[in-house]
């Protein structure tokens, strides 16, 4: 199920700012209520849910496993934003839209709006987080930082709690190339086989093509 969430482009202004502000609570209300409507027509398990995604969703990842809506079983989160401060400090120069960062989630030279970002971060929340979760990083990512996983996974582990760390040294904030992609589609199929039984391949004959 992939729920278009307040904030999401395609449905008019009045759609994507209905998310200004409420990145970690009414969106995130959007998300629980898509899979608690998956759950009351029957198409879903309500003990065999996973929450899964990549960047603005990798964080989304981890709100929803600190805010527990549901009983999620695992999450997936794939360059996610941990840090909402550090990462609009990092943003590359170029990028000329940072108003409309700063209308949806705040403004970082106001310290009012940065301890509220910081605040929304998952990295303020970790000790919430006790589902297993599968975090992938590209360690040439400008966009998210690795540093944002690394602080997600090194605080988990701290913790005790289940995490593994899937990490490609030669991709950004996508996972392009295509030994790359396997690997981490592998690893997820893996990961969701053992978080909420099913099947898992477990092997790609791709896996011997020589590089």
């Amino acid at each position: 199920l992939q729920i278009n969430f307040r904030g999401s482009t395609g449905y008019g202004s009045s759609f994507i700012n209905a998310a200004n502000r409420e990145y970690y609570g009414r969106l995130q209300k959007d998300i629980a209520e898509g899979a608690q409507w998956a759950i009351d027509q029957g198409i879903a398990d309500p003990q065999r849910i996973a929450v899964f995604g990549g960047s603005f969703g990798g964080f989304s990842v981890m709100a929803q496993l600190i805010q527990k809506p549901h009983d999620y079983q695992c999450g997936i989160n794939v360059v996610g934003v941990a840090n909402w401060p550090r990462v609009v400090d990092n943003w590359p120069p170029f990028w000329r839209n940072r108003h409309v960062f700063a209308r949806t989630f705040g403004d970082v030279n106001k310290p009012e709006d940065r301890a509220q970002m910081l605040a929304n971060s998952p990295v303020s929340q970790l000790e919430k987080i006790t589902a297993p979760m599968l975090v992938i990083h590209g360690s040439n990512d400008i966009r998210v930082l690795k540093q944002d996983s690394d602080d997600v996974v090194s605080s988990l582990q701290k913790l005790g709690r289940p995490v593994d760390y899937l990490l490609f040294a030669d991709e950004g904030h996508s996972i392009s190339k295509w030994r790359n992609r396997l690997a981490m589609w592998r690893t997820i199929e893996d990961k969701l086989a053992g978080c909420l039984g099913g099947r898992s391949a477990g092997f790609d004959f791709y896996q011997l093509m020589p590089r």
